[in-house]
C-alpha cells in the first residue's frame, strides 16, 4: 500500500498534479489564450466556465499516499499556483510532445518543469502531436474523429509509445527500489 503512483495523459496529466499537491487557484482567467492552447478543442471552455464551481477548484486535492507521478503533456497550467508546485515533493516525470498541436509546451509542461523540483522532463522528437500518447483504434474512427490518428510524416506512434511506456515503468521501478 506504500507503493502508490499516479500517471495521466493531457487532462488526466493536470489530475495527477493536483493530486501531486499542485493547487489551482489562478482561476480569475480559467479561459486559455492563444499562449496556452492551439487546438479547437477548448473552444467551448469560455461557456463552460460560466457554471464551474470556483471555491472548488481551488481546493488542495493533494492525496499523500501518492508517491510519483509520471505526467504526458498536462494541461491547464495557467492555473496553477507556481509556489504549490515548488511545494510538490514527489518525483515527477514529465513527458511533453515536441509539436503539441493542442496544448503549447512551452506555457503548458514546460511551465511545469521549471516549477516541479523533483522531475525529469522529457520532450520527444519534434514532428510528435499531442495525441501520440492515445492507442490507434483497430477499427477506423469517424472522420469526426481523425485528428486523434493523424500523425506526422515518420512518426511511429507504436514505437514512441513503448519507449514512453519503458521510461515510466523504469521510473516508477527506480523510485520505488529506493525507498
Amino acid at each position: 500500500m506504500g507503493k502508490i503512483a499516479i500517471a495521466g495523459f493531457s487532462l488526466g496529466g493536470t489530475t495527477a498534479i493536483w493530486l501531486a499537491g499542485g493547487i489551482s487557484n489562478r482561476i480569475d482567467s480559467i479561459v486559455p489564450t492563444e499562449q496556452h492552447v492551439s487546438g479547437k478543442e477548448f473552444e467551448a471552455v469560455a461557456e463552460m466556465a460560466k457554471s464551474l464551481n470556483r471555491e472548488e477548484m481551488i481546493q488542495n486535492f493533494w492525496e499523500k499516499r501518492i508517491k510519483a507521478a509520471f505526467i504526458m503533456d498536462p494541461a491547464w497550467a495557467w492555473i496553477f499556483d507556481p509556489k504549490s508546485l515548488e511545494a510538490v515533493s514527489i518525483p515527477t516525470y514529465l513527458v511533453a510532445s515536441g509539436n503539441d498541436d493542442v496544448l503549447v509546451t512551452s506555457t503548458n509542461a514546460a511551465f511545469f518543469a521549471e516549477h516541479l523540483k523533483h522531475r525529469t522532463y522529457e520532450p520527444l522528437d519534434s514532428k510528435t502531436g499531442h495525441y501520440v500518447f492515445v492507442s490507434l483504434p483497430t477499427n477506423p474512427l469517424p472522420d469526426s474523429l481523425q485528428f486523434l490518428v493523424k500523425d506526422k510524416e515518420g512518426i511511429q506512434r507504436p514505437d514512441i509509445q513503448t519507449d514512453v511506456a519503458e521510461k515510466a515503468a523504469r521510473f516508477f521501478s527506480q523510485v520505488f527500489s529506493a525507498e
